[in-house]
């Protein structure tokens, strides 16, 4: 979701879906902090609890894009650590250092040894929760030089292999586990399934699909939306809703292939200048979203949601998402930060 944002050519579908994606995290954020905020009861929890899960779609679709974007390119492992991995260190640097900080003000601790405490904490990846990302693209830029090699010289029919293989491995098993009451004994040592959204996304941008296999990810797609939902609502195989599960791959895989399949007239360049300057702006408004979400529940402690609660998510989202917007636009006008970190 970072360096991708380089692109000299825009493809509008790519803008979109990484739009959606960030409106998604935003939006799904927003309620979670609600929820543990407020203390959100019944049918507002519920609601809300349908969302956070339904949204689960954004980070997926984040890793296929970036699988889309890079995977299909030859860049050395020179160039990975000097352009691609050096920007996410100085950014986990840079914003760990300050939001941790800011989350010892907020608790009244910070003192002679918070800069121990706050480098500590950024080792251990125990900053404010959205930036777990930041380490696992990391680690996806360290196997892409290996994995684009292996793209290069591998035909169709053996990555659809391998992405079998992986999904069976490091997601099927890990769905079905809970419902067999025992761990599958059989593993590779790719233990998530992040590895297998990164090689999909370069599959469904690569490979155009039959209009029959379309679809059934579309049936599939709109399957998992609802078993999402009800799982939610009746509180059970809360196992199957997490970011590399099933469900929530099936549903992200038929949304990528939806706006891949639109033809879009992109005669109003207007439009088309706002979603490309909003999609460039993606990785930053992921990057300090969470700051101006943090500013409203703990510092202004604007509390209106408890009593609108849906008409407050979407005034929520709708704020957070242009503050952050503005707030990265502008920083990307000095050289520095657009250059080393937004």
């Amino acid at each position: 979701m970072a360096a991708e944002n380089k692109a000299k050519k825009r493809i509008v579908w790519l803008d979109i879906l990484r739009i959606i994606a960030i409106s998604g995290v935003i939006i799904m954020h927003i309620a979670g902090n609600a929820i543990n905020t407020y203390h959100l009861s019944g049918s507002s929890k519920v609601v809300y609890d349908i969302i956070i899960n339904i949204l689960y779609v954004s980070i997926p679709i984040f890793v296929m894009l970036s699988g889309m974007l890079f995977l299909g390119r030859e860049i050395s492992y020179k160039t990975m650590f000097s352009k691609y991995i050096k920007r996410i260190l100085l950014v986990i640097l840079v914003f760990g250092f300050f939001y941790s900080a800011l989350e010892l003000i907020f608790t009244h601790s910070f003192g002679f040894d918070s800069i121990w405490v706050i480098c500590k904490k950024i080792i251990a990846n125990d900053i404010w929760a959205h930036m777990w990302y930041l380490y696992l693209v990391i680690a996806l830029y360290l196997l892409t030089p290996l994995l684009q090699k292996w793209i290069r010289g591998s035909s169709r029919k053996e990555q659809l292999i391998l992405l079998v293989v992986l999904y069976i491995f490091t997601v099927l098993f890990k769905d079905v586990e809970p419902f067999l009451g025992l761990q599958i004994g059989f593993y590779l040592p790719i233990i998530d399934g992040y590895v297998f959204l990164y090689l999909l996304g370069n599959y469904l941008y690569k490979y155009d699909l039959s209009k029959k296999i379309t679809i059934i990810i579309y049936a599939l797609g709109l399957i998992s939306l609802a078993l999402i939902a009800i799982f939610t609502y009746f509180n059970i195989g809360t196992s199957l809703i997490t970011y590399t599960s099933t469900l929530v791959i099936m549903l992200a895989s038929s949304i990528v292939l939806f706006f891949k399949n639109i033809k879009f007239n992109e005669n109003d360049s207007k439009l088309f200048k706002l979603m490309n300057e909003i999609a460039v702006c993606t990785f930053g408004i992921y990057i300090i979203h969470q700051f101006f979400i943090n500013i409203i529940y703990k510092f202004l402690k604007i509390d209106f949601i408890l009593d609108l609660p849906f008409m407050g998510l979407i005034v929520y989202a709708l704020a957070v998402f242009v503050i952050s917007f503005v707030s990265v636009y502008l920083l990307r006008k000095i050289p520095a930060i657009r250059k080393y970190l937004l």
